[in-house]
């Protein structure tokens, strides 16, 4: 992706944002004989105003076509956007939020592709200089192209990162993700606990 910004004054901006991709698979076709190769472009005009760096926002909303290999699959074409906000509430705690629409592949039978919506909150929080938290909540809905089906999601996640020293972290977290599909026997709930070690040069 390439963006071309201009700077209206410091701190604040608009930009053009293009786009191509080109996705093809290791096989030609895929379990339901669909040739799901394809190529896409992406344009549209965005801001940046940041507020003295306690408030920053981003806002992006364009147009997406993707052409899709296999004829019964055809082209796609969708409005697509991207916008975050992050507010530094404190020197230690930064509250933000994003809203993303997007254009995603499926091996979903008839399906070309789906659109995807998701919103998240975010807070992030640093209890000590070594020790960082975070909480978030989202929810993303998934409709699909071609056939009817659409799929919603509700996301939850607690995390918390200790810095060992300036090589190495630990971190670990909980997630929660529950589907909540119109498509029969679909449905899921998701429980994630995690624990890494991270190291950094």
């Amino acid at each position: 992706r390439l963006r071309s910004a201009y700077e209206l004054m410091p701190l604040r901006s608009v930009y053009l944002l293009t786009g191509y991709n080109r996705r093809s698979y290791e096989q030609s076709r895929d379990s339901n004989g669909f040739d799901r190769n394809s190529s896409g472009v992406t344009i549209g005009p965005g801001l940046r105003y940041d507020i003295s760096g306690i408030l920053l926002v981003d806002l992006f909303v364009g147009w997406r076509r993707q052409d899709i290999a296999d004829p019964r699959l055809g082209t796609v074409n969708a409005a697509v956007a991207e916008a975050r906000i992050a507010w530094n509430v404190t020197r230690l705690t930064t509250i933000s939020g994003s809203l993303l629409r997007d254009l995603n592949e499926t091996t979903v039978p008839n399906a070309s592709s789906y659109i995807a919506t998701r919103v998240e909150l975010r807070a992030d929080h640093e209890l000590l200089r070594n020790l960082l938290l975070d909480a978030r909540l989202g929810y993303e809905q998934d409709a699909f192209q071609g056939i009817e089906r659409t799929d919603n999601y509700y996301i939850a996640g607690l995390g918390a990162k200790y810095l060992v020293n300036c090589v190495f972290s630990v971190s670990g977290g909980y997630g929660y993700r529950e589907r909540d599909s119109d498509a029969a026997g679909t449905d899921f709930t998701e429980h994630t606990v995690s624990l890494r070690l991270n190291t950094q040069f």
